[in-house]
């Protein structure tokens, strides 16, 4: 069985987390540090034949005492990155879109920050759903991955608030942001 913890306790530097979780039948890895920031990994063997899911748990109970705490997922929130796609180039964008979400999910993982949850095609765009623990961080994080790795020149990136959106890329955007 697989289980993964992901703590959070607020902190004077920030949203502190730690994630603890079960990498194979043998190994338990655990990611801790400030949300935004790379986590440091840590990893510990399991006996083998040793139930990872019980050590898992464990290995979190001291967390646990010291006030972390899981998010729950409707306290999320949600970052949108945002591509203009051709209908006649739709299909092809989709190998595209499928590596840019895998890159998203390392990013956020990496950083403690949440993950991908999905995306959509459609009505002339294709639009990536992150779900961050601090939106804010988030996507200056994708910002930076996207310019770095050449991605960004037709990028939009906006923070869903309630039912509107805050473009935070490209900064002055006078359109109306919409799915």
């Amino acid at each position: 069985m697989s289980i993964c913890l992901k703590l959070y306790k607020p902190a004077r530097s920030g949203m502190t987390t730690v994630h603890i979780y079960n990498y194979t039948d043998s190994m338990i890895v655990c990611d801790a540090g400030t949300v935004g920031t790379r986590l440091k990994q840590t990893k510990q063997k399991v006996a083998k034949g040793a139930a990872t899911d019980a050590a898992v748990r464990k290995l979190g109970k001291p967390f646990k005492d010291k006030g972390f705490k899981p998010i729950p997922d409707s306290k999320l929130r949600t970052v949108i990155v945002q591509y203009p796609i051709d209908i006649d180039t739709e299909a092809a964008f989709l190998d595209r879109q499928e590596r840019l979400m895998d890159m998203l999910d390392e990013l956020l993982g990496v950083t403690g920050n949440g993950h991908v949850d999905g995306c959509d095609l459609g009505s002339g765009t294709s639009n990536i759903f992150l779900m961050t623990v601090d939106p804010e961080l988030a996507a200056k994080g994708v910002q930076a991955l996207l310019k770095k790795k050449k991605l960004i020149a037709d990028a939009t990136i906006a923070i869903a608030r309630g039912r509107t959106y805050d473009v935070t890329y490209p900064k002055g955007r006078d359109d109306a942001f919409g799915l």
